[in-house]
């Protein structure tokens, strides 16, 4: 779902969303600048060359339910991008559908987006012949009005200047993408909607003429000054959390942070837990259906991450409670420091309790086995040891209120494992 690709390209991936399939590598990525809390992407089927969509990196049903926190940077972000739209095209207009909880007066898209496009064109007229009497704001920030009373909108109007607002539920209802059937028909245009692929260069165009402008503008706020959310997914081999935690951390663009790694760079260096500040691992998932992180101690790269000799020193290591102490610290320093998916023993209780996402893992014994056992025999033997572990510390009375979702794999399919775990952590990250 569209929804969904707006929270998978605005943290910079593109894995699985409609863009990747649409326009195949060419360009890469649709995504022009990124700020702690919004993205800018191209239109997906832009109505015009220099047709942008700001959307906040979070999930909220329309602007207007954007936390107060929120506005200063949207504002902040809005000036930019208007400037680049502006110097490279033509003044722009701005305009979004806000959804509410009911799904007949909401857009089809119900992933907060506000339009940024060169063009004008007054809505006031048709609206009022359907029933709907907009009126001015002052600002964006007085959608927040609507939103507090659960109700859809239509607005639009100069991203410098007044602001027009229309209560969907006020009227008799508006069409299907009606906000861009209006703008293509003032662009003389019959392409609007954005579910069929139309003039793919008009894409190529936004992104090659606004990329280099908002890039190099010192101004704009960088994405790097906020970590993106944090997911801590806990549970024992084979129970599925690597699967899924590799597949998740692509999906959003994520740092992917496996404590079990953290051990292994431990175990590695001569100095033993001394070096943990030292150990790094290389976090980012690329695209394809493996993932085998390189692990370094400073300058110096673990090429065997499972040699004998580290497996030697790495089972009496995580009986130690000051590594398990201190490595539960370095993961929550990584965490907090990038966001992340991460993956390992007690992350959720111990590294990572305020994560939005705390994801308990599970399956039957046999079933682990097996799934461990067709993938690598050898990893069965190395992580033996960490299961007979976890059965010596049983979840503590209370320990389980700690997770937010609890998912006993045994009987699920991988695909089925992923949706409940995409849906879960969903519905978390918009809570």
């Amino acid at each position: 779902m569209p929804e969904d690709d707006f929270l998978v390209e605005s943290n910079g991936s593109v894995v699985g969303t409609l863009f990747e399939s649409r326009y195949r590598g060419d360009p890469p990525t649709r995504l022009i600048a990124q700020a702690p809390r919004f993205a800018v992407l191209a239109d997906l089927a832009p109505l015009c060359a220099g047709h942008v969509l700001i959307v906040p990196r979070r999930y909220y049903p329309s602007l207007g339910a954007l936390p107060p926190e929120g506005w200063d940077e949207l504002e902040q972000l809005l000036t930019r991008v208007a400037d680049a739209v502006s110097h490279a095209f033509r003044d722009p207009l701005i305009f979004e559908h806000g959804s509410s909880s009911y799904p007949q007066h909401s857009p089809c898209v119900s992933h907060a987006h506000l339009h940024v496009i060169p063009a004008e064109v007054d809505l006031a007229p048709d609206l009022r012949r359907r029933g709907f009497e907009p009126k001015s704001i002052a600002s964006l920030r007085e959608l927040s009005d609507l939103a507090a009373r659960d109700c859809a909108y239509v607005c639009w109007g100069s991203a410098r200047g007044s602001v027009q607002v229309a209560e969907v539920e006020a009227g008799g209802g508006i069409p299907r993408q009606y906000l861009r059937r209006e703008l293509a028909a003032v662009l003389g245009s019959e392409e609007w909607d954005w579910g069929v692929p139309a003039m793919p260069d008009l894409l190529r165009t936004t992104v090659r003429e606004l990329s280099p402008r908002l890039d190099a503008d010192p101004t704009l706020p960088s994405g790097a000054e906020a970590p993106g959310p944090v997911i801590a997914i806990d549970g024992p081999a084979g129970a599925g959390k690597t699967t899924s935690g590799v597949w998740l951390a692509r999906r959003l663009g994520l740092p992917l942070i496996e404590s079990g790694y953290l051990f292994r760079g431990v175990a590695a260096a001569p100095d033993g837990l001394d070096s943990l500040s030292r150990v790094d691992i290389d976090v980012r998932v690329p695209p394809g259906d493996e993932w085998r992180p390189s692990l370094r101690v400073g300058d110096c790269l673990v090429e065997e991450v499972r040699a004998p000799a580290i497996e030697e020193r790495l089972a009496p290591l995580v009986k130690q409670p000051q590594v398990r102490s201190a490595i539960a610290q370095r993961v929550t320093e990584l965490s907090e420091r990038n966001g992340g998916v991460v993956l390992g023993r007690r992350t959720a209780t111990e590294s990572c309790p305020t994560a939005p996402a705390r994801v308990l893992m599970t399956a039957d014994e046999e079933v682990r086995l097996r799934r461990r056992s067709q993938a690598d025999v050898q990893e069965v033997a190395d992580r033996r040891y960490g299961d007979r572990l976890r059965a010596r510390e049983p979840i503590l009375e209370g320990e389980e209120l700690t997770y937010t979702m609890k998912l006993d794999t045994t009987e699920m399919s991988i695909g089925e494992v992923r949706e409940a775990l995409w849906r879960h952590v969903q519905e978390r990250l918009a809570s």
